[in-house]
C-alpha cells in the first residue's frame, strides 16, 4: 500500500491522512501524508518514535483483504456485512477505496514484471 501511495502524489493529496490497518491481529500503520509515505508494523514504530495516532483504524481478516483487492467485495460491503471495522474519520473510510485501487493496481504492475 505505501508504494501504492508514494507512487501516486494525487493520491496522496486526496487521501492525506493516517491509516492504522489491522489485519488478523497484526497492526500496519500507513502515513500518507509524510512527504515519503510510510508504512510498517505500528507498535515497531511506537517502539522508535511515537506516530501521530490515526485518523483512521480498519480492523479486518486477512481473507476480506484478499476480497477486497479481488474486487470481490467493496469497502461499503464488507462494513455492511461486518467483515470491516472501522474507528475514526467515516470520510476518509469512504476514500479507503482509492488506495485499495492504487494497490491493486501496484500489484498488478509487480505480478506482469515478474
Amino acid at each position: 500500500m505505501t508504494e501504492a501511495v508514494e507512487l501516486d502524489g494525487k493520491l496522496r493529496q486526496r487521501f492525506n491522512a493516517t491509516v492504522a490497518l489491522i489485519v488478523d491481529g497484526q497492526e500496519w500503520y500507513l502515513d500518507a501524508r509524510a512527504a515519503k509515505p510510510q508504512s510498517n508494523d505500528h507498535k515497531q514504530q511506537q517502539q522508535r518514535h511515537a506516530p501521530p495516532p490515526p485518523q483512521l483504524t480498519v480492523t479486518l481478516s486477512s481473507a476480506v483483504l484478499h476480497d477486497l483487492l479481488a474486487q470481490k467485495l467493496t469497502p461499503q460491503q464488507a462494513f455492511v456485512q461486518k467483515k470491516l471495522q472501522i474507528k475514526g474519520k467515516m470520510t476518509l473510510a469512504l476514500k479507503l477505496k482509492l488506495i485499495l485501487d492504487a494497490t491493486r493496481k501496484q500489484l498488478s504492475n509487480s505480478t506482469a514484471r515478474l
